[in-house]
């Protein structure tokens, strides 16, 4: 399989375009997933220049309803007529930091909620192809750092959101898993343990953003040491991940650690 990166905050090389958010292209041997949209059009026009043909895509998967990831449906839908578009019903609430809204634009929502192609996974695992599965109910085995300031509106009352509506998505072989997650809201340690839960297979990769940017010295090193009992092979951390925090656990884990920028290619052959 091969994985690029569309949209991510960093990028170096030229012609192409960073912004907060994410967006990864994924073509399987026989599906080409598009995992997130970012904010903007901006994971269109990095596309067009790397070679990568948004109408061919089979499958859109929404890792959760805020607008770095989730900005650029508008331009998916008018690039692409065949992909099944996943998401949880409760990404459509609103949501906010703050006062800020930091929820799926409403011209969006008004067009996924008249769109035939959403589809709603209809269980905790919900298998969409051969060996690729969406995981939307997480349980909290270890603490998470979830701001206070993140919050939903359900039935007209605003709450601290319990991102209900994330998912994750896995690639499976026989001999280990990738797992694909857009930021880790419910804890990137309950996200692994959740996978090893259902899958009793190794983590051979771990791609995404983990949701360490402001995290605690505590809260980072309590993954560092986890990451080092699982001895993944792959990880490809970025945007929410935060540079600083990155360059902590690369120092702790090596050269198996890696920041996912845009344009960058991931093959993995497992």
């Amino acid at each position: 399989m091969k994985i690029t990166t569309l949209t991510d905050n960093l990028v170096y090389k030229n012609s192409l375009c960073a912004e907060h958010g994410l967006s990864l292209y994924i073509e399987l041997e026989d599906n080409i997933i598009l995992f997130d949209t970012g904010q903007s059009d901006i994971f269109y026009n990095n596309s067009k220049i790397l070679g990568k043909d948004i109408s061919k895509v089979n499958h859109l998967i929404i890792s959760h309803g805020h607008y770095d990831h989730t900005g650029g449906i508008d331009t998916f839908l008018e690039q692409n007529y065949i992909a099944n578009i996943y998401l949880m019903h409760t990404s459509l609430n609103p949501k906010y930091n703050g006062k800020r809204y930091i929820g799926i634009k409403k011209s969006i929502i008004n067009k996924l909620s008249n769109c035939s192609r959403v589809i709603e996974p209809d269980s905790n695992i919900h298998k969409i192809d051969n060996n690729i599965y969406l995981i939307n109910s997480i349980t909290r085995r270890y603490p998470t750092e979830v701001s206070n300031s993140l919050l939903t509106e359900i039935d007209g009352k605003m709450i601290k959101d319990p991102f209900i509506d994330e998912q994750f998505m896995i690639i499976k072989r026989d001999n280990g898993v990738v797992v694909i997650t857009g930021c880790s809201h419910n804890g990137i340690l309950n996200i692994l343990e959740e996978t090893k839960a259902l899958f009793n297979l190794p983590i051979y990769a771990l791609i995404g953003g983990i949701h360490t940017k402001d995290a605690s010295n505590e809260y980072i090193n309590s993954i560092i040491e986890y990451l080092k009992g699982e001895k993944i092979k792959l990880l490809e951390l970025s945007h929410c991940t935060g540079i600083e925090p990155y360059f902590i656990i690369k120092s702790n884990i090596g050269d198996s650690c890696q920041y996912n920028l845009v344009g960058k290619d991931i093959n993995i052959d497992i």
